[in-house]
């Protein structure tokens, strides 16, 4: 990897706030989403944005996108009957032919982004849901001699299905939503008020296209110095008070969830969810243009860890009797 010039962070991260704080100027009452896609791209997550159909779920992520200089990109829309070549790349007809086996041949396809949409997600079937577990977590193809290294950073995925009802039908696909670190519910916008400046922004044509782009190095950058070790967090009380504020929040979520038989979306919080989730302090660190984590920043972890209102109500809570 290359050398970081570490004066440079403030600037970068300042620049990077910039670039995602115009989204929230492009589209009304959708700061929740923006967030948890800024989240996603400083730690290079993913993130499942649902919701009813014509909530701008598909045009923020574009306008997101579209905003990212120098990058690679691959989008597409899935259904049931969308097979791996629909994703990986087709099949190489000339290598099945003369040396009989299959191969994808992946230009312009997933393997070669850095960034990717996928629509309609939990349209996808269950075989593509599974091959794509390695690409989302391992960032590596594997399919018989054909070994691809994937340079993607972000996945931004999109569905008009509830998550929650989807995983009660189809217990097995836990493991992939799990590895979507940033899930969010988008719904119609619901007062007078948000609508008239919904309608205005449109006419103006002010929620097109990003009137300031980043070059995709910037984000490289900031997220190298979260992603590779050793990490931002250096205090190891921090990291105790991680584990303590975690701990409780896990329990007292279980008895929430059978007090009211609130259905959450994730059955329970992983360990890897929590291992990743740590990201997300660093996150905000290198967003306040500090490259260390305090303990105030553990906050901040909860936009993976709670998925609804009540989780999130919970999530403040606890953290508010660990952090004085």
């Amino acid at each position: 990897m290359t050398k970081i010039d570490l004066s440079l962070v403030p600037a970068w991260a300042q620049e990077f706030r910039s670039f995602m704080s115009q989204y929230n100027d492009m589209f009304v009452d959708r700061k929740v989403a923006i967030d948890l896609i800024t989240y996603a791209l400083l730690t290079r997550e993913h993130v499942l944005l649902f919701g009813p159909p014509g909530t701008s779920k598909t045009q923020i992520c574009d306008a997101v996108f579209d905003g990212i200089e120098g990058a690679t990109s691959f989008r597409t829309e899935v259904s049931g009957f969308t097979g791996e070549d629909g994703v990986l790349g087709p099949y190489n007809v000339k290598v099945l032919r003369e040396q009989g086996r299959l191969e994808h041949n992946v230009e312009g396809m997933l393997p070669q982004a850095q960034f990717a949409r996928v629509g309609e997600f939990l349209d996808a079937n269950g075989p593509l849901l599974r091959a794509l577990l390695g690409a989302f977590n391992e960032r590596r193809m594997l399919r018989g001699s054909q070994h691809i290294e994937m340079p993607l950073m972000t996945a931004y995925l999109d569905t008009n299905k509830d998550p929650a009802t989807y995983l009660q039908r189809n217990p097995d696909a836990w493991a992939v939503i799990d590895r979507i670190m940033f899930l969010d519910k988008l719904d119609y916008l619901d007062s007078s008020a948000d609508v008239t400046e919904m309608v205005t922004r449109f006419q103006r044509g002010a929620s097109r296209r990003p009137k300031t782009q980043i070059n995709v190095e910037v984000i490289e950058a900031l997220s190298s110095l979260i992603v590779n070790p050793p990490g931002l967090i250096t205090d190891i009380s921090i990291l105790e008070t991680y584990s303590a504020v975690v701990t409780e929040y896990r329990e007292k979520r279980r008895t929430l969830s059978a007090e009211q038989k609130k259905l959450f979306i994730l059955p329970e919080i992983s360990d890897r969810r929590v291992n990743k989730a740590s990201m997300i302090m660093e996150a905000q660190a290198i967003l306040s243009g500090r490259l260390d984590v305090i303990v105030d920043d553990i906050a901040a972890a909860g936009v993976a860890l709670c998925t609804s209102t009540a989780e999130r109500d919970l999530w403040k809570q606890v953290v508010e009797t660990h952090i004085v």
